[in-house]
């Protein structure tokens, strides 16, 4: 006859758990997932080093908003050095801050927001002309500070899911950033009601297209894409203005600081583009 093998009975299948604490795994042996302390580890006498952090229950950010102006990226563009005519400026940074903390946020956007700028406005204007006008005026460097600390909440908010600091602290240092860029904001928008428009001077029909740039800048990273517009606005209708002063400064051969101001011009001419396609496009979540 032939031999009869009895069928081996095979354990039943089940999916690893992987939400375990971590001493557990190290030792390999089931964990009863006890919070915040395992049972297992507390009666053998072994320290519970904790469970991994959850990405299942880890607040996910919402959609990213529809921006008139893209946030800076990661992609490093050549810093340009800050020049004016054949002078290279060489200028004490830390001496036109109030403190140290406005030093390091300053100084975070010279060396990294600076590089992480794209858009509209070309990196040179960002990196040249901006900074060079932030050791004139204060409206300039309180703005951008306040977009230094505005970049360090992005880049805070972002890396929520990956870093290894708590959910608690990061969400401390997140409200610290944007704090601190509504106060460097408020100070920067003060400075500029304090600004004197003179059309017939090149000089402050030049200051307040710049702090345009800025507050259209900072509202529209904000999140505040209607005063945004608004500020853009303003922009656009200094413009013309600016362009005529433009004109006047070639006719002299004026060089020192045509190729910036056309920059600049170029700029805004750019944005006035993507103000009309952004207002042309459908807006979310709205009803077919």
């Amino acid at each position: 006859m032939p031999e009869i093998r009895e069928k081996q009975k095979k354990r039943a299948s089940a999916p690893k758990v992987r939400s375990g604490c971590k001493t557990c795994k190290t030792r390999r042996v089931k964990c009863d997932e006890t919070r915040p302390h395992c049972k297992r580890c507390v009666r053998a006498g072994f320290t519970c080093e904790g469970y991994p952090l959850d990405r299942s229950t880890t607040p996910t950010p919402p959609p990213a908003a529809r921006l008139l102006i893209p946030r800076a990226n990661t992609s490093k563009i050549p810093r340009v050095a800050i020049v004016t005519g054949n002078t290279i400026l060489c200028t004490p940074w830390r001496s036109i801050c109030n403190d140290e903390v406005e030093y390091r946020y300053f100084d975070y956007f010279r060396t990294s927001t600076v590089e992480c700028m794209t858009g509209f406005f070309d990196s040179r204007i960002w990196g040249g002309l901006i900074l060079q006008l932030c050791h004139q005026q204060s409206f300039a460097r309180h703005a951008v500070i306040a977009l230094a600390a505005l970049h360090k909440a992005t880049l805070t908010s972002a890396s929520t899911s990956i870093s290894n600091e708590s959910f608690e602290t990061q969400q401390a240092t997140l409200k610290e950033h944007n704090a601190y860029a509504l106060k460097q904001y408020a100070n920067s928008l003060r400075g500029m009601r304090q600004m004197t428009l003179d059309e017939s001077d090149k000089d402050t029909v030049r200051n307040a297209l710049i702090s345009c740039l800025l507050t259209t800048t900072f509202e529209s990273f904000h999140g505040n894409q209607d005063l945004a517009l608004g500020q853009a606005a303003m922009g656009f209708k200094l413009l013309g203005k600016f362009r005529e002063h433009m004109r006047v400064s070639q006719v002299i051969n004026d060089e020192e600081t045509s190729t910036m101001d056309e920059e600049l011009a170029q700029a805004f001419a750019r944005l006035e583009t993507t103000v009309r396609m952004f207002l042309r496009a459908p807006k979310e979540n709205s009803s077919p």
